[in-house]
């Protein structure tokens, strides 16, 4: 962020805060970063924070799932006030940047978890992907139910449907217009006997707000129609999403991300020959098909890079769209430390977010000619298949598992969510990158019951995010542990 433009925000968040001091007797406005597992900051947590960051860029200091059940209609009336204040728009694409970064962290904490040994295996995965789709399922849920309370609570810092819907309608809007470069898609289908029961205007609500067309779809041909739709939506990098479809299904929702970039300066090989190995967790060294560049060497394409702690941080950028969307690395120094990074986010008392802190030690503050960094990374391929019943069970998503209250839709049946689907492929060459995510809900009937690097060389596992600059929305995210794979 320039010194302009942050000039500008912390000068409307004063005025915001000036003109609501009737609403919240103190907001407070900061613009410092918490230290890489600071203790010192973890201890001194407030149990609830209403909190605005005059630098957009950096996380909170404070979960805003730590509210307090009185704090919880003032941060409402607060998100009404940005989304409508002139001065502060660009803070409404914050809220859901802060929300779907908020929703990952959880999301990879309670993955490793629950994946025991298979911590220790490349992930990708799409944040928009599970996100958007599980706000399509809150719209759909009953006002106030226990379904639509534990959804908006899982999905980061809006905990208002209202607020969520106008978000995302903007959000599809833009990314409508963004070509072969970024394409998204939702998809809801129900049997056909149910087309007397379906709500439309409520279909007709969602449609606009989410961009999803509607459907009605025999049972014996769901599973492979939206299979094909799935495949269709991803140049063929997701040929299925659905193994089987039941049948006595009530609804089926799908949702797509595909992305398909350059890079500005392609890669070439590596100068070094030992710049061509890669060090496993265990500290074996294994040759890959590594790729080497420096921003030195062209006039485009500069690297942002910073430090946190032990680890470096390096973004990299695409050419499309005004390099709108970029890769950051967070790589460790050693090949030891992702381990450590990901026993820390176990904890209960885990570092606040990692991928937010990366984007806000990212600078171009530096002698472009004596400190330009190199860049060594491996080409990759990573491929993830998951059933993410038991993660959103630990995320705090539990009845829509056993009584789901989806009542907008129209049918008057008492319902549950059987199974929640996410496949992800990500590959990265030196030409630039191609990535897909889809992932899927079916809906039955209930039954029963440090100093700046001169060089950032990913030979380490680490981990890897692809981002929106713009809108600070995360595309993509994972870990890389062995290339090879």
């Amino acid at each position: 962020m320039n010194t302009h433009e942050n000039n500008f925000r912390s000068e409307a968040l004063k005025n915001f805060y000036k003109e609501t001091q009737e609403t919240e007797k103190e907001i407070p406005i900061t613009t410092e970063q918490p230290s890489l597992l600071d203790e010192d900051v973890k201890e001194s947590r407030p149990d609830s924070c209403t909190c605005i960051c005059a630098d957009t860029n950096s996380s909170c200091l404070y979960s805003s799932s730590r509210y307090n059940e009185n704090n919880q209609s003032t941060s409402q009336e607060l998100q009404d006030l940005i989304l409508n204040h002139p001065d502060l728009q660009y803070l409404n694409t914050d809220l859901l940047s802060d929300g779907i970064f908020s929703f990952a962290l959880s999301f990879i904490r309670n993955h490793l978890r629950l994946a025991g040994e298979r911590a220790g295996e490349n992930l990708v995965f799409s944040p928009l992907s599970v996100h958007a789709i599980l706000s399509i399922l809150t719209s759909a849920a009953s006002p106030d139910s226990q379904t639509q309370i534990e959804l908006l609570n899982s999905l980061g810092t809006l905990n208002n449907i209202n607020s969520l819907e106008t978000l995302y309608a903007s959000l599809f809007e833009d990314y409508s217009r963004m070509g072969e470069t970024l394409k998204i898609a939702n998809g809801i289908w129900s049997p056909p006997s149910l087309k007397p029961g379906v709500n439309t205007s409520f279909i007709d609500h969602i449609s606009k707000v989410y961009q999803s067309t509607y459907e009605f779809l025999d049972a014996d041909v769901a599973k492979d129609n939206i299979n094909y739709w799935v495949n269709n939506r991803t140049n063929g990098k997701i040929k299925s999403l659905f193994d089987e479809v039941a049948e006595d299904f009530i609804l089926l929702l799908a949702n797509v991300v595909y992305f398909k970039d350059s890079w500005t300066i392609k890669f070439e090989e590596p100068f070094e020959d030992e710049d061509n190995y890669f060090t496993l967790m265990d500290g074996k060294k294994v040759k890959a098909k590594m790729m080497e560049r420096s921003s030195l060497e062209f006039q485009t394409g500069i690297f942002d890079y910073g430090r946190i702690k032990n680890i470096k941080t390096v973004n990299i950028p695409y050419e499309g769209f005004d390099r709108r969307f970029e890769m950051v690395l967070i790589v460790p120094e050693n090949h030891r430390e992702l381990g450590f990074i990901q026993a820390e986010l176990l904890s209960f008392n885990s570092m606040d977010n990692i991928f937010q802190m990366a984007l806000a030690s990212l600078t171009t503050d530096y002698d472009y000619y004596l400190d330009s960094p190199t860049v060594v990374l491996p080409e990759f391929l990573i491929e993830t298949k998951l059933n993410l019943n038991e993660i959103l069970k630990k995320m705090g998503i539990r009845s829509i598992f056993s009584d789901a209250s989806l009542d907008k839709i129209g049918h008057d049946l008492t319902l549950k969510v059987s199974q929640v689907q996410h496949k992800a492929i990500l590959e990265v060459n030196k030409h630039g990158t191609e990535g897909a995510a889809s992932t899927g809900i079916e809906v039955i009937p209930l039954i029963g019951n440090l100093g700046a690097p001169t060089s950032v060389k990913a030979n380490v596992p680490f981990l890897f995010f692809i981002h929106d600059k713009q809108r600070k929305i995360p595309l993509f995210m994972g870990q890389v542990m062995d290339p090879r794979v």
